[in-house]
């Protein structure tokens, strides 16, 4: 058995993949400039579309909604881990 783990990021839900018993499991997904990318255009898109955060919510008060700015998750790492 193969599993496709589509993570993000190593930790405790890679290990309980890596935990049973399949052949292989693929390796977190990692830091990549178009996931991060992704994830922010979804945020605008929701806070666009009138979605606030449970913060917000809770704290009675108005939010202004802004576009967040790009984020390059690989930024300052070494070659080998880019």
């Amino acid at each position: 058995m193969v599993i496709a783990s589509y993570l993000l990021a190593p930790g405790l839900f890679h290990e309980r993949l890596v935990a049973s018993g399949a052949d292989m499991v693929s390796v977190p997904l990692g830091a990549d400039d178009d996931v991060a990318a992704l994830v922010w255009r979804r945020f605008d898109e929701a806070v666009a579309a009138g979605w606030r955060t449970a913060a917000a919510m809770s704290s009675g008060r108005p939010i202004q909604a802004r576009s967040v700015p790009s984020l390059s998750l690989t930024a300052g790492l070494p070659p080998s881990v880019s």
